[in-house]
């Protein structure tokens, strides 16, 4: 008796031991998963070429602010709108909850400490030059996490460019002015440095002086005797018929004016005005048309 109740116990066990086997070999049912989706990184920027990059490029990036572009069209539905670039809606901008603000380091330096108080991470690129656009670009689409389709838009946006280039290098004069007051810029602008990119020759290249704005000159009638350009590209924020009236009213008194009152043309301020990030390579065609329309018609 004692022997069998042994034998049965031997075969429990034995059988205990299978079973157990058995439920170790086959895969654990999944859990049902609890995590959520990962949150879209929410970016307010006071370029809004940084924002059409966005917009454009990558819809799993939230654009939550941003400034007006220079055509003055609404931003799309749901993006606050900070006002002005130079001059942006620091609650506004508080209350679209940035995870990155996005600001250049030339313009808004002295914006640095209130827009790193907000919490969100501070990006600061630099749209001086044709090369630092596109490394700032990139840096945005870094930290916003590694995205393909911005990184693929600036790559192909940057190849675009580097399909343009001039053989004849034609001489402009690049002006930004105002009713009364005119500027030369150089290659330190976005503006200049795309003139040299695609071949122009800027006659202001090398102009030094009092500079309102980083790389933008004053410009004197002494300095402007000096000048032959065969054409002049006048850029302005304001109303481009006035300053094109003003302009041709310098000529009329005489002076240096006198001899580019014929061979001006004034740049369209929603593409020249501002950089326009991306959309670089479009502007870089139209200059190129411009000029050569203009040069043969005379």
């Amino acid at each position: 008796m004692i022997v069998a109740e042994k034998l049965q116990r031997s075969a429990l066990a034995a059988t205990v031991t299978v079973l157990l086997a058995c439920a170790l070999a086959l895969p654990l049912a999944a859990e049902p998963s609890t995590s959520e989706p990962a949150k879209a990184t929410r970016v307010a920027t006071l370029l809004p070429y940084v924002g059409e990059a966005i917009l454009r490029a990558d819809p799993s990036v939230q654009l939550v602010a941003s400034v007006a572009n220079q055509s003055g069209d609404p931003l799309p539905e749901g993006v606050i709108d900070l006002g002005s670039p130079h001059a942006p809606n620091l609650e506004q901008l508080a209350l679209s909850r940035p995870d990155v603000v996005v600001a250049d380091v030339r313009f808004h330096r002295s914006l640095t400490e209130p827009l790193s108080q907000s919490g969100a991470k501070l990006v600061l690129v630099n749209g001086s030059s044709i090369n630092a656009t596109f490394d700032g670009l990139r840096e945005v689409a870094r930290v916003v996490g590694n995205s393909e389709g911005m990184l693929s838009t600036i790559e192909t946006s940057r190849a675009k460019l580097v399909a343009l280039h001039l053989v004849d290098s034609p001489k402009v004069l690049p002006l930004f002015g105002s009713p009364g007051s005119y500027m030369a810029i150089t290659p330190r602008t976005w503006l200049g440095d795309l003139l040299e990119e695609v071949g122009f020759h800027n006659v202001a290249a090398d102009l030094v002086g009092r500079e309102t704005f980083p790389g933008y000159v004053q410009i004197s009638e002494e300095v402007l005797m000096t000048l032959d350009p065969a054409t002049v590209l006048l850029v302005t924020h304001g109303s481009p018929q006035a300053v094109l009236e003003d302009f041709q009213r310098q000529a009329e008194r005489g002076g240096p004016w006198k001899r580019f009152a014929d061979h001006v043309l004034v740049l369209d301020p929603d593409r020249f005005a501002a950089n326009p990030g991306l959309d670089l390579p479009l502007a870089a065609a139209e200059l190129i048309t411009l000029v050569a329309e203009q040069t043969t018609s005379r």
